[in-house]
């Protein structure tokens, strides 16, 4: 993560335990002693245990929560979020539709006034979560919008906004205007292999143009969580508007080698058998074949052109 010097000097005591920490009794009580919660700054903090990150603030008046990982880790995050607050969830974001990001509702709905994502999300989740017998595991949010929505939490001004299809087609970034912290969703695979499909409805061109407005968007202060890194600590799950060029130029350098391919008279079933690209260097694979599979999606759209 890169910081710069007036950042460091905010923050480097919240992640190091030191006196802002300590300070800090909101969140002290939730993150100490279990390293699955992760204090970031102000009253903010984030919850790794398995699937995308979520994101949480606590203060006085307010408690919102982006994003629900699976029932099992969202009933974690609870008894940690109990440590601190009995107060119910003000609002709960759903950044996208994937099930790493939305399985927890059924649970957390019970503490939530209101879930809310962009309005293409509750039919993916059905169209792409929903399996035979199992209608009852998806609860959708009941607060939907088209480009943005905004809303006050505690000391928080709260603004929501999707601009266009990226990883899929209903991504929403979570901006807290006071602190400057946005939730990226997983708009960001912060050096690990994206997952895409076009089933998602959403478009690696598009997720280049949204990746340039955000970077171009938000200033230098921004701190921003991502929906995935190549670890749990703070370095891979959080960081600056550098590592959003960095995902960016990784969506660029496979449209234009997929699209050199295809001038070669490639077949998709060539292109997705590629195992390395020289210019795609320090990126994890977190699943088979991840690299294979998003060359066959990146031909499959190119080819739709």
């Amino acid at each position: 993560m890169r910081i710069s010097r007036k950042q460091f000097i905010k923050t480097s005591a919240l992640i190091g335990g030191g006196l802002l920490l300590q300070s800090n009794k909101l969140l002290s009580a939730v993150s100490s002693g279990d390293e699955r919660f992760k204090t970031i700054r102000n009253n903010f903090g984030v919850f790794t245990e398995k699937g995308g990150t979520i994101g949480y603030y606590i203060d006085d008046n307010a408690l919102v929560v982006i994003d629900t990982q699976f029932p099992d880790t969202a009933q974690h995050l609870m008894e940690g979020i109990r440590k601190q607050t009995s107060r119910s969830i003000d609002i709960l974001f759903n950044t996208h539709h994937h099930g790493d990001h939305t399985s927890g509702n059924p649970y957390l709905k019970q503490f939530a006034k209101d879930i809310v994502a962009h309005e293409n999300v509750p039919a993916l989740q059905r169209k792409r979560n929903m399996k035979p017998g199992e209608e009852d595991k998806i609860v959708v949010a009941n607060v939907t919008f088209k480009d943005s929505f905004t809303a006050d939490a505690g000391k928080e001004k709260i603004k929501a906004f999707h601009l266009q299809p990226a990883h899929t087609g209903g991504d929403s970034v979570i901006h807290f205007e006071n602190a400057n912290i946005a939730h990226l969703g997983d708009l960001v695979f912060n050096r690990v292999f994206p997952w895409f499909s076009l089933d998602d409805e959403g478009s690696f061109v598009s997720w280049v143009e949204y990746l340039k407005k955000l970077e171009s968007g938000f200033d230098n202060d921004t701190l921003f969580i991502f929906g995935h890194g190549q670890g749990m600590d703070l370095a891979h799950v959080t960081g600056k508007k550098a590592d959003i060029a960095v995902m960016r130029e990784y969506l660029e350098t496979i449209l234009t080698f997929t699209e050199k391919q295809i001038k070669a008279g490639k077949s998709e079933e060539e292109v997705a058998s590629i195992k390395e690209i020289p210019q795609v260097k320090d990126r994890k694979a977190n699943w088979d074949n991840a690299l294979g599979i998003n060359l066959r999606e990146a031909y499959k759209e190119l080819k739709r052109k």
